[in-house]
């Protein structure tokens, strides 16, 4: 929506000029930029549909994997992480100003800038991400218990990914580190521990994405986190 309306404020812009310097106006142009504005409202009304999906997303018959609903990615509304039929946990985004909610929106990748994240896990335990950008690409996302940092997500813009068309996280939990890991091509994500795959997210219909975990390669105490740096991986890079 936000990208909408900075298309009719440029045209409009150039519209302006070009009556003020050159001193002809043209009506046609003028309803041409005012497109983008009335298309605006139904942008906003198809994210609101597909946040209402996530929201009220509940999982199919049981099939051991974890499971949450991500069609939305740049509104507030909360989304729900199943394990089986299960509900392990809630998450959502949130912004400290509608200056942000607007980058983000503007942005190519609304998971790029302002990244956010509230969970609330169902065992009374609360986490907050928080995306530190920089315009290289690299990114780091402190998670936090609290006031207190309990692990890290960091993304580091690399050539070599580049060339090999890799989207990458690295996940920190005190001295142990998982990376995420996924073509650009493919909506697949492997999360591999050392060199050893120990789980992979895989996309199923209608945006739900289901998460599968190796047993025996993740403790308890990794876990939640684990699942926090899935969320904020699929964020990032629309997985």
């Amino acid at each position: 929506m936000t990208r909408m309306i900075a298309f009719f404020l440029v045209a409009g812009i150039g519209i302006i000029l070009r009556w003020v310097f050159v001193g002809e106006f043209e009506l046609y142009q003028l309803l041409l930029a005012s497109a983008f504005l009335i298309v605006s409202p139904i942008f906003l009304q198809i994210n609101r549909v597909q946040r209402n999906k996530d929201t009220s997303y509940i999982p199919e018959p049981p099939t051991g994997a974890w499971s949450t609903s991500i069609k939305e990615r740049w509104l507030t509304g909360e989304k729900k992480l199943y394990h089986d039929h299960q509900l392990v946990a809630t998450y959502k985004r949130e912004y400290q100003n509608i200056i942000q909610m607007a980058t983000a929106d503007l942005m190519n990748g609304s998971g790029l800038w302002h990244l956010e994240l509230h969970f609330q896990f169902q065992n009374g335990r609360s986490y907050k991400v928080i995306g530190k950008e920089s315009w290289r690409g690299d990114a780091r996302h402190p998670i936090l218990e609290g006031n207190t940092v309990v692990g890290e997500i960091v993304t580091v813009a690399k050539t070599k990914h580049a060339v090999k068309r890799l989207e990458t996280n690295h996940l920190f939990i005190g001295d142990q580190s998982f990376e995420f890991r996924a073509k650009t091509t493919s909506s697949v994500i492997g999360i591999y521990k050392g060199e050893q795959c120990v789980g992979q997210v895989s996309a199923q219909h209608n945006g739900v994405r289901t998460l599968d975990l190796k047993p025996g390669h993740v403790t308890e105490a990794e876990e939640s986190l684990l699942l926090i740096g899935w969320i904020v991986f699929s964020y990032r890079f629309k997985k």
